[in-house]
């Protein structure tokens, strides 16, 4: 029998659309019958692509349902479902999402068209806020030292006046109330840059940055 990445693979590359269907289909009706409350889960998040669902099948009962059963609001980010399931999200990762680079399908769905200067479409997530702001940073008054992983994301001057810079540390984010939602320790953080701010009770203490809305004022080529 087929493996489920080799279904998904050869799918991906390429088929006829009627088998294309045809043997999502049957896949759709394995997995929904193999583990149904963690398939549905899955499905919902739109991360069928991007989890090794083989090794879900070996994720304990348990796990399948308190996945099944998070709220709403809390089903398409992968730190909360790590630490529903008790993993740290790094193990979590390890174990049962593909890796990066392992050759996966690209992304299927885009923002809104904005064609502002060199981005055609509206950000999706986090990446494409860190790429808009890459873009802008300088007009907006900031100096970016350095990009990593440790929160925050960023570490940057910003201009407060004619030959005054100061350090400000800043943390990318889709949404600004993610990083409220991630637990990050909001005292190392000076500045949120979000697309959307979502967060009305954010700490006086933050600035949150919202794309969207600066690059109105901004000209667009």
């Amino acid at each position: 029998m087929l493996l489920a990445r080799d279904i998904r693979e050869a799918i991906d590359k390429g088929v006829p659309a009627e088998l294309g269907l045809t043997v999502r289909g049957w896949l759709d009706e394995y997995f929904e019958k193999s583990i149904p409350h963690l398939y549905r889960q899955v499905k919902q998040l739109r991360l069928l692509r991007n989890i090794d669902i083989e090794k879900l099948e070996e994720m304990p009962e348990g796990n399948r349902e308190i996945l099944a059963h998070l709220p709403e609001g809390k089903r398409t980010d992968p730190i909360t479902i790590a630490e529903a399931v008790n993993l740290p999200p790094r193990e979590f990762k390890k174990k049962y999402l593909l890796a990066e680079g392992s050759g996966g399908p690209r992304p299927d769905r885009f923002g809104d068209p904005i064609n502002f200067r060199g981005l055609a479409h509206e950000p999706v997530n986090e990446m494409g806020v860190v790429f808009l702001f890459g873009m802008i940073a300088r007009e907006l008054g900031f100096v970016v030292e350095a990009v990593h992983t440790p929160f925050p994301d960023c570490d940057a001057k910003q201009k407060v006046s004619t030959g005054r810079w100061k350090r400000v540390r800043i943390e990318f984010e889709f949404e600004s109330r993610n990083s409220r939602d991630h637990g990050h320790p909001l005292e190392a953080c000076d500045v949120i840059v979000c697309w959307r701010h979502n967060w009305p009770d954010c700490p006086s203490n933050l600035k949150v940055i919202e794309l969207s809305s600066v690059i109105k004022s901004l000209p667009v080529s």
